[in-house]
């Protein structure tokens, strides 16, 4: 891997970080706390960095992953396709897809397969988990 997708790598992981940590204030400051007593489980956040780049391809590597998820993970996840960009020697790069799946009611080894398969299987690079404990409640409706 040369020098500057090393460097492209490394900023997307840092914006990616950088939004997130924002996000994480905001929600920190904004939802209610959970009350004592309250079961808390652990809810996953991944950002693949996607390798593709026009929407068509992105939107089939997205399919393909939540294949991947399901399977490893036993559950169901909700999933967007993201578009951002990231500097690179001073220049704004667009367009930089990234698949992001939610994921609860999962177990962390599960999740981390998960990233193992998607990550061999399409040959990407850049992945941002996010772990948060939350309190959630799966509603059924007949």
């Amino acid at each position: 891997m040369d020098q500057q997708t090393l460097t492209k790598a490394a900023l997307i992981v840092a914006v990616l970080a950088i939004v997130c940590s924002a996000a994480s204030v905001y929600i920190a400051t904004t939802n209610e706390s959970p009350a004592p007593g309250d079961e808390l489980v652990e809810k996953y956040t991944v950002y693949f960095g996607l390798n593709d780049t026009d929407e068509a391809n992105a939107i089939i590597s997205q399919n393909r992953i939540g294949e991947i998820v399901a399977a490893e993970c036993n559950t169901g996840y909700t999933t967007y396709l993201a578009s951002g960009g990231s500097l690179i020697d001073g220049n704004l790069v667009k367009n930089d897809y990234t698949a992001v799946f939610i994921i609860a009611f999962a177990e962390e080894e599960d999740v981390r397969s998960a990233i193992d398969a998607v990550c061999e299987e399409l040959g990407l690079n850049v992945v941002l988990l996010e772990k948060q404990h939350a309190k959630e409640e799966l509603i059924l409706r007949p």
